[in-house]
């Protein structure tokens, strides 16, 4: 019994050993696969990887050539903004100069207006006191023609009464 028990042990064993290569044949051929598996997902990143960072470098040299020329028109901006400032400058004090100019006119306009009216409120009360005599004078002849005129209405209305009257009795006298 003990050489059977030994065969079958033999027999096991030889079984588990031929399962066990036959295990580790699959087991090998699975690996091989998952490697290959492996490697072609490794090289599909690496190559992923490599246009990425081929997208980066050219993102970059763009990034580079865009900061460049911004820049460029940076410094440009700021030397536009300078000469605009210095003209600005120039340009006050030459406002300044020119409303200086300006009111120094129109102070000495203003001296002269004032002297021109006075002159000529003096003139025109001169010119008034002379219309005012005109006017005085041909109210007073004004004054005397009616009189006269009302001298002789009153002639004519005497003339009148005494015409109607002598007509009004030569009437008379004649019925």
């Amino acid at each position: 019994q003990a050489q059977a028990l030994e065969a079958a042990s033999a027999r096991i064993a030889e079984q588990a050993e031929v399962k066990i290569k036959a295990n580790k044949q699959v087991m090998d051929a699975e690996f091989d696969e998952c490697v290959q598996k492996l490697h072609a997902d490794n090289e599909k990143m690496v190559a992923t990887l490599e246009n990425a960072m081929n997208d980066l470098r050219n993102e970059k040299d763009n990034i580079i050539q865009q900061l460049e020329h911004t820049t460029t028109k940076l410094e440009d901006t700021e030397d536009t903004l300078y000469d605009l400032q210095q003209n600005v400058k120039k340009r006050e004090r030459e406002h300044s100069f020119t409303i200086w100019k300006l009111m120094t006119g129109i102070m000495r306009m203003r001296v002269r207006f004032q002297a021109g009216m006075k002159e000529f409120e003096e003139e025109s009360a001169k010119n008034l006191n002379k219309v005012k005599h005109r006017a005085q004078l041909k109210l007073n002849d004004m004054s005397l023609v009616a009189m006269r005129i009302i001298a002789l209405i009153m002639e004519n209305e005497e003339l009148r009464k005494r015409l109607h009257n002598t007509l009004v009795n030569h009437r008379s006298t004649d019925l």
